[in-house]
């Protein structure tokens, strides 16, 4: 990292050639609550993300833009590589913000070879989809990550993203070392800004949002070029780059009903509150979980692969109400060394007899099954045990 809180890299000359020349222009943002805009008085006009893309509309007012926003709160890299194709590549974006450093902190201290895949894992799905998109590292903070900044050193995620950014050449915006400037040369403690340590107010959203339009202003927009994107070898092994998440709908029956009921970007869910109702799905590959609401009122899962004993997962959560967060939770990930043999696979779920403990129900609630590999939707059968 420089001097400064950006690092220039490759800088955006794809993204420059294409405005001067273009008249429509997708921006994409991926990330976390930080991203979303979590806590903003209204994230679609304070949010880092909203003042972002208005920046691009007043300096380039002759080209239409749309702006993608994937963020989900509570959400690292692990669940975002493999529900970028979903969630953010599917608009063909031309510019696509990366923001999980804070999400991401703990995982880089205890999974650090994890972190490095999924982020590289994400770099590459975007690349592979668009070679003349580009990407941003963002890098945002709070106040358990005072210390680094503090010390002049990097938090473990953003060194991880660094190392990636400089063998990838991808430019990175440390806003979160800028708002901790921000604090210490306007002796503004971190509650001020952010309340719970972690979310910004509005005027904490704006110290975000200078910063990185800061850095827009003094890019060198006359540096272009049109030529695609050269990707180098992958640095990690196993990286999910036939990631894909497949609405559970698809999958209903008598005992999963489908609620018409829209979380993040998905417009339903499975449902089944019943204990030892089954579905079961096949798919070819060597990844597998699902996406799944979690709530205060959510259940436990057992799942079995190829007719295996079954394991137990519980999607319950005190945060978010009985309206639930999106999460996702891979029960075989390459990732993590987990990784099935790559093939042809069966995944059978249920309905725990066994609820959580800490739960006031027993339900479960799946958006998606994540696989990395390809399904076999035409193979699906359910019975009651």
């Amino acid at each position: 990292m420089s001097e400064s809180y950006w690092t220039q890299r490759g800088g955006l000359v794809r993204t420059a050639s294409k405005l001067s020349r273009g008249r429509r222009f997708t921006i994409g943002y991926i990330g976390g609550s930080l991203t979303y805009g979590a806590d903003a008085s209204d994230p679609e006009m304070y949010s880092w993300r909203a003042k972002t893309t208005a920046w691009f509309r007043e300096r380039f007012p002759a080209i239409r833009f749309e702006a993608v926003n994937a963020a989900i709160g509570g959400t690292g890299s692990d669940f975002g590589v493999y529900r970028i194709g979903e969630d953010l590549l599917k608009a063909s974006p031309d510019l696509v913000f990366v923001e999980f450093s804070v999400n991401d902190s703990s995982r880089a201290l205890s999974e650090p070879d994890q972190v490095s895949a999924s982020m590289e894992g994400i770099i590459r799905r975007i690349y592979t989809a668009n070679p003349h998109a580009e990407v941003v590292f963002v890098y945002t903070t709070m106040k358990r990550l005072e210390r680094f900044h503090a010390s002049g050193e990097l938090p473990p995620a953003v060194q991880l993203s660094e190392s990636l950014g400089d063998y990838y050449g991808i430019p990175s915006v440390n806003i979160g070392k800028a708002f901790w400037r921000y604090l210490q040369a306007n002796s503004i403690s971190w509650e001020t800004l952010l309340p719970d340590h972690v979310h910004p107010k509005d005027e904490g959203y704006a110290v975000y949002s200078q910063a990185i339009t800061t850095w827009l202003d003094r890019l060198d927009w006359s540096r272009s070029s049109a030529a695609a994107y050269v990707m180098p070898t992958a640095l990690n092994d196993h990286l999910p780059m036939r990631a894909q998440m497949i609405p559970a709908s698809t999958y209903a029956n008598d005992y999963w009903t489908v609620v018409e009921q829209a979380i993040e970007q998905w417009p339903n869910h499975l449902f089944c509150e019943t204990a030892g109702h089954t579905l079961t799905i096949t798919f070819t590959g060597n990844a597998v979980g699902v996406a799944w609401i979690s709530a205060c009122d959510a259940g436990v899962l057992e799942y079995s692969i190829d007719g295996a004993a079954f394991q137990r997962r519980t999607s319950w959560t005190p945060h978010g109400g009985t309206r639930g967060m999106l999460y996702g939770n891979l029960f075989h990930d390459p990732l993590r060394g987990t990784g099935l043999e790559n093939g042809h696979h069966t995944l059978t779920i249920r309905v725990s007899a066994q609820p959580d403990d800490n739960s006031v129900a027993n339900r479960l609630r799946i958006v998606a099954f994540i696989i990395n590999g390809t399904s076999n939707l035409y193979q699906k059968h359910c019975e009651a045990s």
